[in-house]
């Protein structure tokens, strides 16, 4: 987890995602952070974000795991000290992950889970045969760097329309090479899972297993693997290969903090809850 650049399996935070330029303003001061984006641009909390930091265990047992963090004021630019705490819980259905975070001044704050799936199992293969359905029905416009341009277009007569269900391959082409977007949600059918009540927001299935994603979330950024290679393997000794694997991060929109999206306002909890159920 410390060395892996590609993110796997991680917890990402302060704000997974991009900032543009790694700047933001906010009540009146530019904040300036860590540019770990090809040198331009912020991702997924920089330098030294959350995947790469060694997390304390607060409590554990054979179902369920508590982690705490604290990201100390102007860690990778961000302003305030902001204490984590984030839980997993298993059961026969999935995984629940409930993240909770508080800070000591204004700050953005966007976690998710950055875990590839592959529904065929140990060497699946490519997924371009998973079939998806996502509840949304607009998605970010970004530009040719993956940054938001502040657009947010219906999904209807583009390839992220999958309101009916699509196979993930079916779309792409030498012009459109894979998906790395975020897809905003419109209103899901709440349902009952692991205990409580969320929006269902996304099914992807193949043959032998389907996964159901549950989150009270504002959006999801599905991402096709479009940069997997090598090391460290995946499970088993599994090469990475592009498009041999796929996320879907539950969070806040891109970029949000430079479009009008609000911080986490001091002293206020940040709470939100995604759970990945398993059929």
């Amino acid at each position: 987890y410390e060395a892996d650049d590609s993110y796997h399996g991680a917890l990402i935070g302060r704000v997974g995602n991009r900032i543009s330029s790694g700047v933001f303003t906010m009540n009146g001061t530019t904040y300036t952070l860590a540019k770990n984006d090809g040198g331009k641009h912020h991702l997924h909390g920089g330098t030294l974000g959350f995947n790469r930091r060694v997390w304390t265990v607060e409590e554990a047992d054979d179902v369920h795991i508590t982690l705490s963090l604290l990201s100390p004021d102007g860690e990778e630019g961000y302003p305030g000290n902001l204490f984590v705490k984030v839980t997993y819980t298993l059961s026969d259905e999935g995984i629940m992950i409930a993240y909770n975070a508080v800070c000591d001044a204004d700050c953005p704050v966007n976690l998710t889970n950055h875990s590839y799936f592959n529904l065929k199992g140990m060497n699946g293969g490519s997924v371009y045969d998973t079939v998806a359905t996502v509840a949304a029905d607009r998605y970010t416009e970004v530009d040719e760097n993956l940054i938001p341009t502040g657009n947010r277009p219906s999904v209807e007569g583009t390839p992220f329309d999958f309101r009916s269900p699509h196979p993930i391959g079916e779309r792409l082409s030498r012009d459109f090479e894979g998906y790395d977007h975020n897809f905003l949600f419109a209103d899901a059918t709440k349902k009952e899972v692991m205990g409580i009540e969320l929006p269902h927001v996304a099914t992807f299935s193949v043959p032998t297993l389907t996964l159901e994603v549950y989150s009270d979330a504002e959006g999801a950024q599905l991402y096709t693997g479009n940069f997997l290679e090598g090391t460290p393997d995946f499970k088993g000794g599994v090469k990475r290969k592009k498009h041999h694997a796929f996320c879907f991060e539950t969070q806040s929109e891109p970029d949000g903090i430079n479009h009008g999206a609000s911080p986490l306002v001091k002293g206020e909890l940040y709470h939100t809850v995604t759970v990945y159920r398993f059929l």
